[in-house]
């Protein structure tokens, strides 16, 4: 709304904002941690296609390179996502990487196992320079799981209050908001429930009711 006004000069009175819903896949099976050799709460989790440097993975395997030595031993950083724009600089990268053993790529996720995916991490981190929506940070809170997420476009509407919000350019921000979640329990169980609500807010039924009280206007 706020760029539509800024850089189209549109009148605020002619724009309605009506957020996505939440549309939660099936529960699915409950193996893939199994199949890619992931004890429950032992990984930290990007869910997004590969792309550089949009989704900006670079900078969250950074992040991950200056945690802890006893944090990277217990928890590894598990990106899923295929593989779009330029990914061969991600994966050079990781081959280089000190901590290229703890970093894993698992290929796309399909429905039937993305509430697992979601249910066994330890925490969510979302550093994309830019998203539209941000959907799996919401499908990421409905699951109980801890998020930290750039500050940056919608992002940060979503996330503040909810999340651990870091600048997307600073790995060392990054990993600050790492360790405090992977380390601090207190923290972790008001980001669950603050998180848990802050999804709940996101429905289809709202959604169209919005819609269609604009369309009777």
């Amino acid at each position: 709304k706020h760029d539509l006004i800024e850089f189209w000069h549109l009148d605020p009175a002619k724009i309605v904002r009506s957020y996505n819903g939440l549309s939660l896949s099936p529960a699915g099976r409950d193996v893939w941690g199994k199949e890619h050799h992931l004890e429950p709460g032992s990984y930290i989790l990007y869910l997004a296609r590969l792309e550089h440097p949009g989704k900006n993975h670079l900078n969250l395997i950074k992040a991950y390179e200056k945690l802890p030595a006893e944090l990277k031993q217990k928890f590894q950083l598990v990106m899923p996502g295929a593989s779009w724009g330029n990914s061969e600089v991600i994966f050079d990268y990781v081959s280089k990487s000190p901590d290229r053993e703890r970093i894993l790529f698992p290929g796309f996720v399909g429905n039937e196992d993305l509430a697992s995916v979601y249910q066994n991490a330890a925490m969510y981190v979302f550093p994309s320079f830019f998203e539209g929506f941000g959907l799996p940070l919401i499908e990421a809170m409905h699951h109980k799981v801890p998020c930290a997420t750039a500050y940056t476009s919608s992002l940060g509407e979503l996330g503040r209050g909810a999340a651990l919000l870091f600048d997307p350019s600073e790995p060392g921000e990054i990993t600050a908001a790492m360790q405090r979640i992977l380390t601090d329990g207190e923290l972790r169980r008001q980001l669950i429930a603050a998180g848990q609500k802050r999804a709940a807010e996101f429905n289809w039924d709202d959604h169209f009711r919005i819609i269609e009280e604009r369309m009777k206007k």
